[in-house]
């Protein structure tokens, strides 16, 4: 638990000086690139001067994945967005990045709607060594077939967990793909993220998926 704390801590003060040395003149948007994590990062310790070049590169990645798609930002962030407006980190390229600055949104259920009951048709014995983790938690998706109800078509798993690099975005991830039709013979590509109680859904998340 120390050691996931002082991490954290590292993380805020990273991110924090990458803010500052790249917004200028209070803009609602600006770019920064890997390079620019490296130099951070060597300051706080996070990597050293000489190291293997993956490992390196995989530290990097978590700081920028970290606040794109687990954890807010620190409040020296925060605190610089107005009311109603809130800042994310959204890819433009291969190792580059953008601070922007966007409206707010609403990201939690609708309380409104209507609860649909279904039987669980997970397995007993998938359901007594279930790990808990978000690779069970889409397993029981896909025995309970939830894409197909909830999307009205029929949908069939393509792949799970979807590493490829987008042009003018970068690298993206999706916890599953599925593909669907309906009875009018419409295709679909559906993108599944999966989050655990403690993590959040991004918005920049939202938006990748939907690219």
């Amino acid at each position: 638990m120390a050691t996931a704390t002082k991490k954290a801590g590292v993380y805020h003060q990273i991110i924090s000086e990458i803010f500052q040395r790249n917004r200028k003149n209070n803009a609602m948007q600006f770019e920064f690139s890997r390079s620019d994590l490296l130099t951070v990062a060597k300051l706080f310790g996070i990597v050293e001067v000489e190291g293997d070049e993956k490992t390196i590169a995989k530290n990097l990645g978590d700081i920028v994945y970290t606040y794109r798609f687990r954890k807010d930002f620190p409040s020296t962030i925060l605190q610089t967005a107005p009311k109603g407006k809130m800042w994310i980190i959204t890819g433009k390229g291969d190792a580059r990045y953008e601070f922007r600055l966007i409206t707010q949104p609403s990201l939690g259920a609708d309380p409104d709607l209507v609860v649909t009951k279904i039987h669980d048709a997970t397995p007993e014995i998938v359901r007594r060594f279930e790990l808990g983790d978000e690779q069970a938690v889409l397993a029981r998706i896909r025995y309970n077939r939830l894409i197909d109800l909830f999307c009205k078509c029929v949908a069939y798993s393509l792949q799970n967990h979807l590493r490829t690099k987008m042009e003018g975005i970068g690298q993206i991830e999706i916890d599953e793909l599925y593909a669907g039709t309906n009875r009018t013979g419409e295709l679909f590509i559906i993108p599944v993220q999966v989050k655990r109680e403690k993590d959040r859904l991004g918005v920049s998340q939202l938006m990748q998926d939907l690219e």
